[in-house]
């Protein structure tokens, strides 16, 4: 179950900050998402496709810390890591003692990847499925990643991309027609075996980004070569090798949720947001596709470390539908939704077959619910008349320690407070 603070918000209610403003999200009760049209895959293939890779283009997104400078690129061995125990490098500013106000909640922030990956395995993925998904991912050029070893750390981003929405799911989800691409969802997942764990970070965190630069650590996203800088900023904020990169877009949990006809989630208190349409009694529900993306994206209700929460247990309810037995019994969905899965996806052009079938594998833990999840541990702080979150560089050591050095696996750090 999950256990949120019983959050009502108002049309009329005024919350501070987010100036990424999206339109209401239509609230599917009584009404239905049109389907995505079905896709029809070819019969299994004998040989792996031929992935595709496509040139990777980002207008600039406006930070209210200064805008960052264009990232640098890295080489493929060079990791962007640190070995000084991943402290934030460069000069602490001087800091107001007065909190900053919330952030009020914009599209956008959907924890959705790991939704989609959590499908594979429960869906009986074979090789032949596992084939056929990779060859619909779009491959991208993405510098400073590190080489595999044991252990795969993959970069997972969320981006509030609208350029697959067609007019009439836009009108319907009340997205709007924003141009361009941000994200407020970026998080390490740890692969090693049959095991995954899993290391958020803020969206406000206040990082020293790849390009010497200090501010919030999703700016480092806006750079002209987004996806690489962003790699090297949390490689060197937390130490940890980044191996590859994956990255889709908030409507990816839309026609997930709606192939799966509804995902099913308990709250022991009622969630209502006037901004985003969204209006969940107390109890057992099963949500539409509209109300799903309304329950992962609303951040008026709580703050940043609440929706993660949210999104997190969203992600569990939504792997272990996947794996019952209603989902199970059909191999021409599992397919069909191997390759969705793919389609949803951007990924850097060193990721494979083999690299999705490993990470597959891994996100079993997903379902059962093993899976160790961490939140960068920070504080609400004013800086440069910004609203930022600063790590507790005490708190925070032990968890980079955990995933650079792979004992989240064997000795993991203890759960955190929800």
């Amino acid at each position: 179950m999950y256990a949120a603070t019983a959050g009502v918000v108002s049309e009329g209610t005024s919350v501070a900050g987010d100036d990424e403003g999206f339109g209401p999200v239509e609230r599917g009760r009584g009404s239905r998402l049109r389907r995505a049209a079905p896709l029809a895959p070819p019969a299994p293939p004998s040989h792996t496709p031929r992935e595709r890779t496509r040139v990777y283009e980002r207008p600039p997104e406006a930070d209210d810390y200064g805008p960052p400078q264009r990232g640098r690129g890295g080489g493929r061995d060079g990791g962007g890591g640190r070995d000084d125990g991943g402290r934030r490098g460069g000069r602490q500013p001087q800091t107001r003692e007065r909190p900053p106000p919330r952030r009020r909640g914009g599209g956008g922030r959907v924890l959705v990847i790991l939704l989609l990956l959590a499908l594979l395995v429960p869906l009986g993925m074979g090789l032949a499925a596992a084939a056929w998904a990779s060859s619909q991912i779009d491959r991208i050029a993405v510098d400073g990643l590190s080489s595999a070893g044991g252990t795969m750390n993959i970069l997972v981003i969320g981006s509030d991309s609208r350029e697959d929405l067609t007019p009439e799911e836009a009108a319907e989800l009340g997205t709007g027609t924003v141009g361009g691409k941000r994200t407020d969802t970026i998080f390490v997942l740890s692969v090693r075996g049959g095991q995954a764990a899993l290391l958020s970070f803020p969206r406000d965190l206040f990082v020293t980004r790849c390009d010497g630069s200090q501010g919030r650590i999703n700016a480092a996203f806006a750079t002209e070569n987004g996806p690489s800088c962003i790699a090297q900023t949390v490689a060197q904020v937390s130490g940890v090798p980044i191996t590859h990169y994956l990255e889709l877009s908030f409507l990816s949990v839309v026609r997930i949720v709606d192939a799966l006809g509804g995902v099913t989630v308990e709250l022991e208190a009622p969630i209502s947001d006037a901004s985003a349409n969204i209006d969940l009694p107390a109890g057992e529900q099963t949500l539409t596709p509209e109300q799903a993306l309304g329950f992962v994206r609303v951040r008026k209700i709580d703050d940043d470390f609440g929706r993660i929460g949210r999104q997190q247990y969203f992600i569990q309810q939504m792997a272990r539908q996947a794996a019952s037995p209603r989902t199970l019994s059909n191999p021409l969905t599992a397919l069909r939704t191997a390759g969705a899965v793919g389609n949803a996806l951007i990924a850097d052009d060193g990721f494979g077959t083999i690299d999705l079938l490993r990470l597959a594998w891994g996100g079993r833990t997903i379902a059962t619910g093993q899976m160790p999840s961490y939140t960068v541990p920070a504080t609400p702080q004013s800086i440069g008349g910004a609203a930022v979150l600063v790590a507790d560089d005490a708190q925070a050591a032990p968890l980079y320690e955990a995933f650079r050095s792979g004992t989240v696996f064997t000795d993991p750090p203890p759960a955190q407070e929800s």
